[in-house]
C-alpha cells in the first residue's frame, strides 16, 4: 500500500466519521461492499459441457504441440539456481 493510498483511506475515514447523512453513508457502504465482496461461486464456476471432445478443446485453445526435442532445448535453456530437490521442497511448503 502506498502512502497516498493510506492517506486517502484516512481522509475517507475522517469524512465518514464527520457526516450524519444516513443516505450518504448507505451509498458509501453499498459501493464499498460491492467493491470488496467475493464473487458468488455460481457466477465464478462455469457448468461442465456435455458431448465435448478433446479435439474440440484443443481447437478452442489453439493447442500447438511441441516435440520432446524442442521441449528439451527449452528446458536446457532455463537458468535455475535451485536444485530439483530444492524446487520440489518448495512445492510441499
Amino acid at each position: 500500500m502506498t502512502i497516498d493510498t493510506r492517506n486517502r483511506k484516512f481522509k475517507l475515514i475522517e469524512l465518514v466519521m464527520s457526516t450524519n447523512d444516513d443516505e450518504a453513508l448507505k451509498k458509501v457502504e453499498k459501493i464499498l461492499t460491492k467493491a470488496t465482496s467475493k464473487p458468488d461461486i455460481q457466477v465464478a464456476v462455469k457448468p461442465l459441457r456435455s458431448n465435448v471432445s478433446l479435439d474440440d478443446i484443443k481447437k478452442e485453445q489453439n493447442y500447438q504441440p511441441i516435440s520432446y526435442k524442442e521441449f528439451r532445448v527449452l528446458a536446457d535453456e532455463l537458468d535455475w539456481e535451485e536444485s530439483v530437490e530444492e524446487l520440489l521442497a518448495m512445492l510441499s511448503k
